[in-house]
């Protein structure tokens, strides 16, 4: 291998890390974490098995998945326990890096976001469609859609009209072999929308581009992060760097990036009724509204500075490239 003053991995879930770790010369290495898969799957199921839609071969098969996702994260121990250089964003994967390697150099740095959410139009309320929820992506457990459609029967009560929009893949059209046999993840959703008679509330979008992305987060009155796990989210940051009101479970490593409950409404994942209220109280106080979307716009303007995030970077690398001297 050709030699460098320094390299740098990007992500240390995924089983290609196994057979790079060897060839790294540690001292001159940066890993850069993003999710950590022996976090991750234990939070993989994310509380569905308190659903009565959940079929025990369901139950069977989604076991089976969560086995096969925490296999993609083998090798992390080993490469956790002998790095040299770390750099991470919030307290989940510091911690996570000291349990098992205290003597690594860790160094905090955020994320820099797509160039066209700094310069995209921003949240206007008198924009927004009333009581409409956009979620980015909801095509596996850990995304948690499943409670954002238990959220949306409790508004209904209050606010018939309400609106579930979800981006990414879209389970209503999935065609996989498991949603024709009826125990995917779609199939699990399909259920809980008929059961609950959400037909006319909840919109797949299906795979959307960044443009269309801030389109939507431009029509939402909130914005919904329902995850059971996160470390720093970048679709949480983009909305709050629109200045899109969020509600977000507190979960993993967010309560590094949101500080303060006026930047981002926080709930605890489980808790259903805590969530419908937050979002309740968006829909209906405006002054709220604009209060959340002028912090949180502020707080993931300081967290995605670009500028500043090169600087560090920077002076990371020279921190490295010094002590190799």
């Amino acid at each position: 291998m050709h030699e460098y003053d320094i390299y740098h991995v990007f992500g240390c879930e995924f089983s290609f890390i196994e057979y790079l770790f060897p060839l790294l010369p540690l001292e001159k290495t940066l890993f850069y974490i993003q999710g950590i898969i022996q976090i991750c799957k234990d939070c993989y199921m994310a509380d569905m098995e308190r659903f009565k839609e959940l079929a025990p071969f369901m139950k069977w098969y989604f076991h089976y998945l969560r086995d096969e996702y925490s296999k993609r994260g083998k090798s992390e121990p080993l490469v956790y326990a002998k790095l040299k250089h770390v750099t991470g964003r919030t307290k989940m994967d510091q911690d996570f890096v000291f349990s098992l390697n205290p003597n690594a150099h860790y160094y905090e740095m955020f994320e820099c976001l797509r160039d066209s959410f700094y310069t995209s139009e921003k949240w206007n309320i008198s924009k927004a469609e009333p009581n409409r929820i956009f979620v980015t992506q909801g095509n596996q457990p850990i995304k948690g859609a499943h409670m954002a459609l238990m959220m949306v029967k409790q508004l209904k009560e209050k606010f018939p009209n309400v609106k579930l929009v979800f981006g990414g893949e879209s389970l209503l059209q999935a065609q996989s072999l498991p949603t024709k046999l009826g125990f995917s993840y779609a199939s699990f959703i399909k259920k809980i929308i008929k059961k609950n008679h959400l037909e006319t509330n909840v919109e797949f979008l299906g795979r959307l581009d960044e443009n269309q992305i801030q389109e939507q987060l431009r029509k939402a009155r909130v914005f919904l992060l329902p995850s059971s796990i996160e470390n720093s989210s970048n679709s949480l940051q983009e909305a709050m760097l629109m200045g899109v009101p969020c509600v977000s479970s507190r979960v993993g490593g967010l309560p590094s990036i949101v500080t303060d409950e006026s930047q981002c409404l926080f709930y605890d994942f489980s808790n259903i009724s805590e969530a419908v209220n937050k979002i309740g109280q968006l829909f209906m106080d405006d002054s709220l509204c604009e209060t959340i979307s002028k912090n949180g716009c502020k707080r993931a303007t300081e967290l995605t500075d670009f500028k500043k995030n090169t600087d560090r970077l920077n002076e990371i690398y020279q921190t490295i490239y010094e002590s190799n001297k």
